[in-house]
Formats: C-alpha cells, sequence, structure tokens
C-alpha cells in the first residue's frame, strides 16, 4: 500500500515538474528596457491579409484586425502559425533590431516595424505583431520593462497608442 502511494506521489511530482517547464519562459531585459530577449515565430498569412496589414496603418491596428479575428496571439481564419523561437531585440533610434535564432544559427531580421499589439494579454504576455516577410509575433512578459518601449514604437508606426 504505501510503495503504491509513493509511486502514486513520484509520478504526481514528475507531472508537476512537466507543468511548471511548459509555463516558465525565460525573459532578460536590460536596466533601460532597450535590450531584450522575447520569443518570435512566423505568421503565414494569405497575401490579402499581408497587403490589408500594411494598408491600414493608419487606422487603430490589433492583432484580431490583421489577423482575421484570431487576436492576442491566437491564429485567425487564413493563419497558421509556426514554432515559437527564441529571440534578441535592441530598440534602437525608433525601430526594433531583432536576431533569431533558428538552431545553432542566429539569423538577424534587421530592423523591424512594430504594427500592433494584441487586445489582451495571453498567459501573462503580451504579443506584438512585428512587419517581417512574412509577418511575425513577438511575445514577452506582461511586467517586462520593454513592454513600454514596445508600445512606443506601436504609437508611432500606426499613429495610435496601444489599448491598455
Amino acid at each position: 500500500m504505501l510503495s503504491s502511494l509513493l509511486t502514486v506521489g513520484f509520478v504526481a511530482g514528475l507531472a508537476a515538474l512537466v507543468w511548471v517547464t511548459y509555463q516558465y519562459e525565460p525573459h532578460w531585459s536590460s536596466k533601460d528596457g532597450r535590450r531584450f530577449t522575447c520569443r518570435v515565430r512566423a505568421l503565414q498569412t494569405d497575401q490579402r491579409l499581408q497587403a490589408e496589414a500594411r494598408m491600414h496603418l493608419d487606422q487603430r491596428l490589433t492583432i484580431s484586425s490583421l489577423l482575421g479575428g484570431g487576436g492576442g496571439g491566437r491564429s485567425g481564419p487564413g493563419a497558421v502559425a509556426a514554432r515559437w523561437r527564441d529571440a534578441r531585440a535592441t530598440v534602437d533610434d525608433g525601430a526594433l533590431l531583432l536576431v533569431a535564432r533558428v538552431g545553432p544559427l542566429r539569423r538577424p531580421l534587421g530592423p523591424v516595424r512594430v504594427l500592433a499589439r494584441g487586445d489582451a494579454p495571453v498567459r501573462r504576455r503580451w504579443v506584438y505583431v512585428v512587419e517581417t516577410t512574412p509577418l511575425r509575433e513577438l511575445r514577452v512578459p506582461v511586467r517586462s520593462r520593454a513592454v513600454p518601449h514596445l508600445d512606443q514604437l506601436v504609437a508611432r508606426t500606426s499613429g495610435n497608442h496601444p489599448t491598455a
């Protein structure tokens, strides 16, 4: 009886550890918030959505409007999300410099524009859409020091302030 209880307790402990590792996402940001690590993934959307996203920069942009109702990092109709990858980012002179890590290689994505921020945090993380080819999602924790800088880039790109 005792051995079966110990076995069940051990398996439950392992399951809890696995759950914790999937919930934890490492993040670093400098004291001023201009350099930080984040997660990035490509969005393979159809050409119509890509064109609409670039044409509507004068309107209030949200991820749901860019992805046809997907909102907040979830894929909408016509959008297929790839795997999340680690990346390093730097906010420099009003531009976001991204370097994505793909396997053992680091691939610079160059200076990119931040188009929009998600309507609401998803699992305590803000999701932003950045203009690359294809469009990419970038996510950072809600309490990151980089969030105000990314919000300024969204406001500069769209002429609006992101939703709170």
